[in-house]
């Protein structure tokens, strides 16, 4: 699955996921994007996005983009671990 638009996010499901996929893999793929939903992070992606296009000549702030990237994900990751009861966190 994948959440797309800034405004107002569409989760968009491939239909493989939801026939050949397992229950379990596809709930902790909907409770990842949802996080992501839930976080606001398709509205910082496109702020991101045109932080990009107008100072695209400074390195450091692809670096900031690609880290704010990566951080989204993780805590998506943790978000949905979480509400599966995943691993205590200490």
């Amino acid at each position: 699955p994948v959440l797309v638009g800034a405004l107002r996010p569409v989760l968009v499901l491939p239909r493989n996921l939801s026939i050949g996929g397992t229950s379990d893999q596809l709930r902790l793929s909907l409770l990842h994007e949802l996080a992501h939903a839930a976080r606001g992070d398709t509205r910082f992606g496109t702020l991101a996005g045109l932080a990009w296009a107008v100072w695209y000549f400074l390195p450091p702030l692809w670096w900031v983009g690609r880290q704010m990237r990566l951080d989204q994900e993780f805590l998506a990751d943790h978000l949905a671990a979480s509400a599966l009861g995943g691993p205590p966190t200490g």
